[in-house]
Parts: C-alpha cells; structure tokens; sequence
C-alpha cells in the first residue's frame, strides 16, 4: 500500500517549511551592458541580498577589479543602494537629492534622479527609498560606509564594508517595514568619475529575498525535519516487512 508513504511525505515536507530565520534572492546582472564614456566603467555581474536575524547582507560580484573608495584609484567603487523598506514606490524621501523639492518621476531614488540628469540610461525603476548606502562614503571613514535617511538626509548608520578582488559585501541593520523583512532595492554604481552601471536593468526592482529563494531553517526546524524524514525511513521499512 502506499498510504502510510504518502503520510510519511507530507510530514516530512510541512516540517520543512517552519521556522525560517534567513533568507536569499540571488541575481543576474548582463556583462557589457555598462553607460559612461571614460576608460574604467564598473561593470555589474551578479548579486545576492540575504536577510538573516534583522540585518540585511548585500555583496555585489563585478566584472573585472574594484577598490575601495579611501583607495583613490580609477577603479575605487562609487554609487549607492537605495533601500524601499515599505516596497512602495510612492513613498520615501526626496531629501537627498541636489536640487529636488518634489517626488521624482517613477519613484525616489537614485537611478531615477540621474536619470532625469541625463546620466542614466534605461527605464525609471519603481522604488521609493527610505534610506540608502552611499558607497563612496567609505573615502570618509575606510572600511565603513554610511546609511542615509532620504527623509532628514541624516545618517541613519555606519556599517563596516569588506572588498574582494571583484566584490564588495556590507551587513546593516535594516529590513522590510512590512509584514515580511523582504525590501525592494537597485543598485548604482561607477567611480569618482562617473557612474556606469545599475541593477536591476527593468523598471520593477528587487526584493531582498522572496518567496521560491533559497530559505534557512533555524537548528530546532532542522532537527524536526531530521525526525520526520527518520519516522519516513521507519515506516517504510515496516511496510516493506508487513506486505
């Protein structure tokens, strides 16, 4: 019979399903596909925004090598991440950016204000910030970058950055404002001299972990689930011998 597998199944699966204490979106940038006229244009690959216990990870993978601001370099990173907490693009702040006294056309942020400078190519990006990093703080403070409130433009936070050959990570203690810690956020990024490429590329932008991406369990979900599958091998067995 298979009745008692099909039980067996179901626990298993439910139990796997509970306690969740992080989570991962991971993503896909084009190569190439950088704006900008000068010879070093920072180039997006790849990306991944992980939610874990109230703080929210983002590290971003880069075609060829990036240093850090303090570097003073021509590859030294530049640009923001801007942060729409209550994934709505109607509201957040404008306060943060030179010369504007009214909502941006799309939504706030920062794709859209260059953008509406000619600076930035592509579609308007359905964000509305509440707050956002500043990547080219680190020139002020190396090894950490500020968190800015698009509301006051007060800093909000200094978190610590870490720089790979061709990545960057940051940790701060920010997630979604709703009922799920998920975040909408886009990313900008360039040197001292320009900025030169954005993330996402489409006017809906992305969440920092959605439904369908990669979940952890916390140990206490793991340790059902291991008894559930075990209960699953048993009875198995049973009906194996019983048939």
């Amino acid at each position: 019979m298979s009745f008692p597998r099909l039980v067996g199944l179901v626990v298993c699966a439910s139990i796997s399903l509970v306690g969740f204490t992080s989570a991962r979106a991971a993503f896909t940038d084009p190569t190439g596909d950088t704006f900008g006229t000068g010879p070093t244009r920072i180039d997006i690959t790849s990306y991944d925004a992980v939610y874990s216990g109230g703080n929210t990870t983002f590290t971003i993978n880069f075609a060829g090598p990036i240093m850090a601001a303090s570097a003073f370099a021509g590859n030294s990173l530049y640009g923001f991440i801007d942060l729409d907490l209550d994934r709505n693009a109607g509201t957040g702040g404008f306060a943060s950016f030179p010369g504007v006294t009214g909502n941006l056309a799309g939504g706030n942020n920062w794709i859209n204000y260059y953008r509406s400078q000619g600076v930035v190519t592509g579609p308007a990006i359905a964000t509305g910030s509440e707050a956002f990093i500043d990547l080219g703080s680190e020139a002020n403070h190396a090894g950490q970058v500020d968190v800015f409130s698009t509301t006051t433009n007060a800093v909000l936070a200094t978190v610590a950055i870490s720089y790979a050959s061709n990545s960057v990570s940051l940790t701060i203690p920010l997630v979604g404002m709703g009922s799920s810690p998920a975040m909408g956020f886009d990313l900008l990024v360039g040197t001292s001299a320009e900025l030169t490429d954005r993330a996402a590329n489409g006017s809906v932008a992305d969440l920092s972990h959605a439904s369908g991406n990669t979940a952890v369990p916390e140990p206490a979900s793991l340790s059902l689930l291991a008894l559930g599958c075990l209960a699953l091998g048993v009875r198995r067995r049973r009906v194996r011998r019983g048939a």
